[in-house]
């Protein structure tokens, strides 16, 4: 089993984005834009820092980033596991689950919370989702897989470490999608499930590949073409 300060961190690792991602969605909701984006900030600084100082300050261990660049048939899969990705939720958005209701209350919704966050352009929505794509999936898979996968992996099958910090990835994206389409809408833990999936797979590639770019490449495509369905509903 895992130190008792390696189960504490990783508790607080797992849970954090949770809290973060419930406050922004739901307490935030009718505030400014300003203190939005203000917390927001604030928030995602303290949630990728976390994992650095703990393991730095409290578990005492040198920190190390596995991050060897490896084009092989893992990355290959990881590509394709996008380009899947994508064709499923283009296929979902024009299929009978999804009806017209549906996608104009879900457009509404991400502009509101778009102009929120202060993006009022095409431009600003390309430069956000070009951060999301680049840097914030890469801070995710640093966090859920060098961090979360990482430390339990020390202590634990890779089976089970896998699952564990795969669960514990989704779980703040249920609160996210439930913000757009309703905590009692069967889509939202259909598409929480992809997200679970995705995290299995990304933990299978950096076991795989003991590095973070094939996850990261990967992770990059599928933020890439959420950002592109999102662009197509808005724009």
């Amino acid at each position: 089993m895992p130190h008792k300060r390696t189960i504490t961190g990783i508790l607080i690792v797992i849970l954090f984005p949770s809290i973060l991602t419930f406050f922004y969605f739901f307490q935030l909701a009718d505030q400014s834009s300003l203190l939005q984006q203000m917390v927001y900030g604030i928030g995602k600084t303290i949630q990728f820092t976390l994992p650095l100082w703990w393991v730095a300050w409290v578990l005492r261990k040198k920190i190390k980033f596995k991050f060897k660049l490896t084009w092989g048939w893992v990355m290959g899969l990881g590509i394709l596991f996008a380009v899947l990705e994508y064709g499923l939720m283009t296929s979902l958005l024009n299929s009978e689950l999804i009806s017209s209701e549906i996608l104009f209350d879900l457009k509404a919704k991400i502009q509101v919370k778009i102009a929120g966050m202060g993006i009022k352009s095409v431009s600003a929505y390309i430069i956000l989702g070009t951060f999301y794509s680049l840097i914030h999936s890469l801070l995710e898979e640093y966090y859920w897989r060098w961090f979360v996968y990482g430390q339990l992996r020390e202590s634990l099958k890779p089976l089970w470490a896998n699952l564990i910090s795969s669960t514990g990835f989704m779980l703040h994206h249920i609160i996210v999608l439930a913000v757009f389409f309703g905590w009692s809408n069967p889509l939202t833990y259909l598409l929480s499930l992809g997200v679970g999936i995705g995290g299995v797979f990304w933990a299978w590639q950096y076991e795989k590949n003991q590095s973070l770019w094939a996850p990261w490449i990967s992770h990059m495509l599928v933020d890439a073409g959420i950002f592109w369905v999102g662009y197509t509903l808005i724009f």
